[in-house]
């Protein structure tokens, strides 16, 4: 999803419509990440049904994760991530969004941009009210600084993306690496076409590291 998130960003000087609809298509991806991030807790956690064991290994790699999870909760972003996750993410609920409307701003774009092709067609007011006005009213509910919101949301996905690379690395190490023949790194350089991938010089010779099993 971060990749995804990297492509849709275009450095080259747009149109109005063109510019509505990448910020929107970022936004809608920013959201699914930071959806994603509470899935990912649940199941790091081993919470539900589903997720039951009795190994020793990964009940501790769950118990280090609650508690670094733990840490997340006391940052400012994190109620107003799970509210903008329940009400602008992975549900749409009726009533949220009509609380909402008082708080959208008086120049939203409620313009609708219509093209043969459904996917090329934008309706900039949803966005408008179910993020934008959405993500102002829960700041102002959950007594979140005036004006640093969005801020507060990107910012606790950030620190949560960081946290689930240190779990996912735990994992690696402790259940996954002891198990398996001795490998090192290999450096390499393939081209891969604009558009599919983005490094953050913007180049298209990213540059990768790679596992190889070493060889007898």
């Amino acid at each position: 999803m971060n990749r995804i998130y990297l492509c849709a960003e275009n450095q080259q000087k747009l149109g109005e419509a063109a510019q509505i609809a990448e910020l929107n298509q970022r936004l809608v991806l920013a959201r699914i990440i930071n959806a994603k991030l509470f899935e990912f807790s649940e199941f790091a956690m081993l919470k539900g049904k589903y997720n039951r064991t009795q190994n020793k290994t990964l009940k501790d790699l769950a118990s280090a994760a609650l508690e670094g999870f733990e840490e997340l909760k006391g940052i400012p972003g994190y109620q107003l991530a799970k509210t903008i996750r329940n009400e602008a993410t992975n549900h749409y609920q009726l009533s949220p969004a009509a609380k909402s409307l008082e708080h959208l701003d008086r120049g939203a774009n409620c313009d609708i941009f219509i093209h043969r092709l459904d996917g090329n067609s934008l309706f900039p007011l949803g966005e408008e009210l179910i993020f934008g006005a959405g993500l102002h009213r829960a700041g102002k509910e959950l007594l979140v600084l005036e004006g640093t919101a969005l801020k507060s949301w990107l910012e606790w996905g950030l620190k949560a993306m960081e946290w689930t690379k240190e779990v996912h690395m735990r994992l690696f190490e402790e259940a996954i690496l002891p198990h398996i023949s001795p490998r090192t790194t290999e450096r390499f350089i393939e081209n891969i076409p604009d558009g599919l991938f983005q490094s953050p010089e913007m180049s298209s010779l990213p540059l990768f590291l790679k596992t190889r099993e070493v060889t007898q």
